[in-house]
C-alpha cells in the first residue's frame, strides 16, 4: 500500500498545478511508484499503464516524456503487444539520454514483429518498408539531415535498417549501401565489432545489386575478423538475395557463398 499511496499523492500533486516546473517529474515518480506496487502484486490493475499514458497526454514534450515512452514500450513488449511497444520506442527523441536504449529496444521489437508476421504467412514487405523508414528517420532526425557525428545509436539504427533491407527488401539494397557507407565513413571511433558487422551488411547490399559481385567479394575478403555468427548472417543474407537474381548474378553469388563458407571453415573452432 505504501507505493500505491505515494503514487496517488504524487499524481494529485502534479495535476493540481500541471504548469509547475516539477509537475512532470512528480508525475513520472507517481508512475514509478505504481510500477513498484504492481511488482509486489500478482495481478495488475493497469494503474501503471494508465499513469504513463496520462503523462504523455499532459506533458508530451517534457524531459520526462521520453523516459515514460521507454517504460511504456518495455511494458507493452513484455505484454506481447509489439506494435504498441514499437510506437512507444519510436517516439523517443534524438535529444533524449534514452535514445540509444530506445533504438536497441526498437530494433529488437521490430525484428520479432516481422519474424512473427513471416512465420504466420502474412505479408511482410510493406511492414518492413515502414520499419526501414522509421530507422532512417531516427538517424536523420526532424531536419532530415545526416548527422555530422554518428553516435552509437545512429550506428545501431543503420545496422538495423540494413539488416531489414537484406532480409525483406533486397531490391532496396542501394539504400542500405548508402547508409552503411555514410556510417562507416563517419565512424572512425566505432568499436571494431560494429565496423565488422557493418562491412558484413555491405557485402549483402552489394551482392543484391546486379553486376557488383566483385565489389562484394572484395568487401567479404576484407572482413576476415568476422565472427562465426556474422559469417552465418552473411550466408543467410545471400540466401535472401538469390531469389531476385538473374542466372549470371546467381552464379556470382554462389561464388560469394563459397568464399563465405571457406572463411567460416577457417573459424569452425568457434562452433565447438
Amino acid at each position: 500500500m505504501l507505493f500505491r499511496s505515494a503514487a496517488n499523492r504524487l499524481q494529485i500533486l502534479a495535476k493540481t498545478i500541471p504548469t509547475h516546473r516539477d509537475a512532470a517529474a512528480a508525475h513520472l515518480l507517481a508512475a514509478w511508484n505504481a510500477a513498484q506496487d504492481a511488482a509486489k502484486n500478482s495481478t495488475s490493475d493497469g494503474r501503471y499503464q494508465e499513469l504513463l499514458a496520462e503523462h504523455l497526454s499532459l506533458w508530451p514534450a517534457s524531459e520526462s516524456a521520453d523516459q515514460a515512452r521507454l517504460w511504456l514500450g518495455k511494458d507493452r513488449e513484455a505484454a506481447g503487444n509489439r506494435p504498441a511497444a514499437i510506437a512507444a520506442y519510436a517516439g523517443v527523441s534524438r535529444a533524449s539520454p534514452q535514445f540509444g536504449l530506445a533504438i536497441a529496444a526498437l530494433s529488437r521489437a521490430v525484428r520479432q514483429d516481422l519474424a512473427a508476421l513471416a512465420s504466420s504467412g502474412q505479408p511482410v514487405s510493406e511492414s518492413a518498408a515502414g520499419a526501414i523508414r522509421m530507422f532512417r528517420q531516427a538517424i536523420v532526425g526532424p531536419e532530415n539531415r545526416w548527422p555530422e557525428r554518428w553516435t552509437e545509436a545512429d550506428r545501431a539504427a543503420t545496422l538495423a535498417a540494413a539488416e531489414l533491407i537484406a532480409t525483406y527488401r533486397p531490391g532496396n539494397a542501394s539504400d542500405a549501401e548508402d547508409m552503411l557507407r555514410r556510417a562507416l565513413g563517419a565512424s572512425f571511433d566505432a568499436p571494431p565489432e560494429w565496423r565488422t558487422a557493418a562491412q558484413a551488411q555491405l557485402v549483402l547490399a552489394l551482392a543484391a545489386q546486379g553486376g557488383r559481385q566483385e565489389e562484394a567479394l572484395a568487401e567479404l575478403q576484407a572482413i576476415r575478423s568476422a565472427s562465426t555468427d556474422q559469417m552465418l548472417a552473411v550466408l543467410d543474407g545471400l540466401s535472401h538475395v538469390a531469389p531476385i537474381s538473374n542466372e549470371r548474378t546467381k552464379t556470382a553469388n554462389a561464388q560469394l557463398q563459397a568464399a563465405a563458407v571457406a572463411m567460416l571453415s577457417g573459424s569452425r573452432g568457434e562452433l565447438t
